[in-house]
């Protein structure tokens, strides 16, 4: 999450747990009982969302890496080996030489792909050529199977990429229900205490510090906006 994101959170379970630590308000003021109810609620679905983005961000660091790996061993490994072969071997072969060609760059990803797989086409009835000059024996088959590993983890990448989005979001929305719950919560507080050092502790408890703020003491906090 955001550094904004986290620090609500914390300002959620600081209010949650001054909450806990009065038990006669509740007795007191009976709606606090479904309000909490849905701070509750807005912290479970925060903390939750908040684990489910890290996981995904480390996935996809994860995939990328992969990814690389996987680019690289297509090209040097099975990409240039045929182009060697095809323009040492058979420098005037037509069909060769209009398709077995590397594309500007291994990073444009799609050009890489349309590439390996017009290699395959064109050298698979021209096999043995290849493999008599060094190529292993199933070197299609390993060309076209490196290229569908990739292209599976680019797409896995995007997908990856829309469950971030949509994480986001979650923890978006998470934090406004908890600002929503937070405002209620001091307006019950507010119509039966009214003032006094109890209502006071409550504004501290929900409290967000500014970035940088590691104690109350130690620099002026700023409240949670809940409007």
């Amino acid at each position: 999450m955001k550094a904004p994101q986290n620090r609500a959170l914390q300002a959620l379970r600081r209010a949650r747990a001054w909450l806990t630590a009065h038990p006669e308000l509740i007795g007191r003021i009976t709606a606090l009982v479904g309000l909490i109810a849905k701070l509750d609620a807005a912290i479970e679905r925060l903390s939750a969302a908040s684990t489910n983005q890290e996981l995904l961000r480390v996935a996809s660091l994860e995939r990328t890496a992969t990814a690389r790996r996987i680019r690289t061993e297509l090209w040097k490994y099975h990409m240039v080996p045929i182009v060697e072969v095809a323009r040492a071997a058979a420098p005037n072969d037509p069909d060769l030489a209009a398709d077995v060609r590397l594309p500007l760059t291994p990073r444009n990803d799609e050009a890489v792909f349309a590439s390996a797989a017009a290699m395959a086409k064109a050298v698979g009835s021209k096999q043995q050529l290849f493999i008599d000059h060094g190529l292993a024996t199933d070197f299609v088959a390993q060309l076209v199977d490196t290229a569908d590993t990739l292209r599976q983890l680019i797409d896995g990448r995007g997908a990856t990429r829309a469950e971030r989005t949509g994480t986001r979001s979650a923890i978006e929305a998470a934090v406004r229900e908890g600002k929503n719950a937070l405002r209620l919560i001091t307006n019950a507080l507010n119509v039966s205490l009214r003032a006094g050092e109890t209502l006071d502790e409550w504004k501290s408890a929900k409290r967000i510090h500014a970035q940088g703020s590691s104690a109350p003491e130690t620099s002026e906090p700023t409240d949670v906006k809940t409007a």
